[in-house]
């Protein structure tokens, strides 16, 4: 055998966004064709991860959310085209993505498992940042000058029509008006 390639099966990573459409309960049949699949042609999935719904970077067709899935499994290569044909034809699934990685150890994952939490944890904090952000800029700002304001109006006493119309009349009764 030569130098570049090896006796072990190739080992890939499959990341698929299904459309938001769907409720939580109604993603699980899906996921689980998406398992079955690959299953089917003869590959061996060693690892799954749910990335939960997220906001895309930008409409896929027409949709701006979408439940993200990470799937690593070992195939044989010449089935990959098989599985990449069926995924592009599914109306389920907006996006997907295969490429081939370096097959990962159990301590490798629970690794990169503890690194991907952190992070989730770091966006989640910055997610509820930025809606502070958005609800205090939501609140009126009232400033210093309109509060005197409404002091002003408030210490200053009403004043009824009949007293109007009576000075008034009076203004007009002068003498000399110009």
């Amino acid at each position: 055998m030569s130098k570049s390639k090896s006796d072990q099966t190739p080992h890939y990573e499959l990341l698929y966004i299904i459309s938001n459409k769907f409720s939580e309960n109604e993603v699980e049949p899906i996921k689980a064709r998406v398992e079955a699949l690959i299953t089917s042609v003869g590959g061996e999935i060693t690892y799954r991860e749910d990335w939960g719904k997220k906001k895309l970077a930008y409409p896929i067709k027409t949709f701006r959310h979408g439940y993200y899935f990470l799937l690593e499994f070992n195939l044989a290569g010449e089935m990959l085209p098989k599985i990449n044909d069926k995924l592009r034809l599914s109306a389920d699934i907006l996006r997907h993505m295969i490429i081939k990685i370096k097959f990962r150890t159990a301590e490798e994952i629970a690794a990169a498992g503890a690194k991907h939490a952190a992070r989730a944890k770091a966006e989640a904090e910055h997610e509820q940042a930025i809606e502070e952000k958005k609800r205090v800029k939501a609140q009126p700002v009232v400033k210093p000058a309109e509060v005197k304001e409404k002091k002003e109006k408030k210490d200053m006493p009403k004043i009824e029509l009949r007293d109007l119309d009576e000075k008034l009349d009076e203004i007009l009764d002068a003498q000399n008006l110009l």
